[in-house]
């Protein structure tokens, strides 16, 4: 809840999307936009097979390392291969790091953070 809190202080705008496969893995994706509708950061939460895939505990991550990205001004965290049985699905959608600052969004990403801007009116 604090993230939530500075980021609302800081007027900015969170997006979220989750992704989930067959096999139980997926991630959630948080899109912090600033308060003319531009893409700050990305934070990403990866959820495994052997994990319980639930959408709170995967905002709450994905929008700490989007806080983390800002906060630090460049991508960290990289995906760590070995690491994660979904890895070929994520890295299919362009993602290396888990925490990206001024990220290049995907085609998809572009027609969500349009959506919203038309929500919001930015």
């Amino acid at each position: 809840m604090q993230n939530k809190q500075k980021l609302r202080e800081a007027g900015l705008h969170d997006v979220y999307y989750h992704i989930r496969f067959r096999d139980g893995s997926g991630y959630t994706v948080c899109l912090v936009l600033d308060k003319e509708g531009g893409l700050l950061a990305r934070g990403i939460a990866i959820c495994s097979r052997q994990d319980q895939f639930n959408r709170r505990t995967g905002r709450t991550l994905a929008l700490g390392r989007a806080m983390q990205a800002i906060a630090h001004k460049d991508c960290i965290q990289r995906i760590h291969k070995p690491y994660v049985s979904n890895i070929a699905k994520v890295s299919a959608s362009g993602f290396i790091w888990k925490a990206s600052y001024l990220p290049n969004l995907t085609s998809y990403e572009m027609r969500t953070v349009f959506k919203e801007k038309e929500k919001v009116g930015v």
